[in-house]
């Protein structure tokens, strides 16, 4: 692997190491690293959802009266003191549970994405690395023939001035020092703005010095169809558009379960009395509830076609995304 000393007496920048450096710096990783985060925390969320909840409940309410008897049936009196903590338990919430499995997609979509992002920032930094090493190789070769044109031009014009060569000779050595002197000119430029785009990646500086000599590769590369399949089944966009309709296919279940009945159960211990609560009326109240949709105007009917649609839209972009990436390898 190729290296570049960062110093004349530090030690030399390994490809693997200037990688790590551009991972670890760079906004873009970073950005991706937040999204994942918060998407895991969102689906912790969803997930809490499906578990028993705690809660305090406390009131006084007035309630108007006729001739001494309370107007709402379901009032104890003129008026109602509550206090009860309650705990509510989901029995039977296909929403809810839909929303979970929602969340954990959405992680999976995350994580590859964050992967995809990983990979293009090493790309970038092979690209520029070895780019760097190469202008810098070519700054080397350049050096060596303006070396030589140097020598041929003054042997050339030693001979003119012996008249043994002739102007038209002369200025051929001239042009070609010049030539080469533009060169290498054109390539120290260059090689200073791939040191400044490497120092920018990677946030190490603009330090960076000449890189060391690669090394071939101690093993052949392997068979291009090989390359080829290991991408088609490793490939991060791949996986990531696979998450994307999972996620579709959780958001079609969700809207689905909006017509499913719901069924929770619920425990309070407190006190719900007509005069003033004491001590010795603390006591337990259960109860279970079901709620079931009816007729809601065809808006959920609306709202599964956009998500079969959703589906659909992304099953289609994944098969064009594997089509292009199969075209890219060639």
């Amino acid at each position: 692997m190729g290296c570049i000393s960062i110093g004349a007496h530090a030690a030399p920048l390994t490809l693997n190491q200037a990688i790590n450096s551009a991972l670890h710096n760079q906004a873009l990783v970073q950005a991706s690293q937040h999204q994942l985060e918060a998407q895991q925390d969102l689906s912790r969320s969803a997930e809490a959802r499906l578990l028993p909840a705690l809660s305090l409940n406390a009131a006084t309410i007035w309630t108007q009266s006729r001739s001494g008897q309370p107007v709402f049936v379901s009032a104890n009196g003129a008026r109602e003191m509550l206090g009860q903590i309650r705990l509510n338990i989901p029995i039977y919430a296909p929403q809810t549970r839909a929303l979970s499995k929602l969340s954990e997609d959405r992680v999976t979509i995350e994580r590859f994405h964050l992967l995809q992002t990983r990979l293009s920032v090493a790309a970038q930094v092979s690209m520029t690395y070895y780019r760097l090493a190469l202008s810098n190789n070519r700054i080397a070769i350049w050096r060596r023939a303006l070396v030589t044109a140097r020598q041929v031009f003054q042997a050339t014009r030693d001979s003119y001035a012996a008249g043994t060569r002739s102007r038209l000779a002369l200025k051929q050595a001239q042009l070609n020092l010049l030539r080469i002197q533009s060169k290498l000119k054109q390539t120290l430029a260059q090689s200073v703005a791939i040191r400044q785009v490497l120092a920018l990646q990677t946030g190490l500086g603009s330090h960076l010095l000449t890189p060391a000599k690669i090394s071939t590769p101690l093993k052949p590369l392997p068979d291009l169809s090989k390359i080829q399949s290991r991408a088609m089944q490793a490939q991060p966009l791949l996986q990531a558009a696979d998450a994307q309709i999972q996620a579709a296919h959780a958001q079609l279940q969700f809207h689905q379960s909006a017509r499913l009945p719901v069924f929770s159960a619920n425990a309070a211990y407190g006190v719900d009395s007509a005069t003033i609560p004491h001590s010795a009326q603390l006591g337990w109240q259960a109860s279970l509830s079901l709620q079931m949709p009816i007729f809601g105007f065809g808006r959920n009917r609306d709202q599964i076609a956009a998500a079969r649609e959703q589906v659909a839209a992304l099953q289609a972009a994944k098969s064009a995304r594997a089509l292009s990436t199969f075209h890219l390898s060639y």
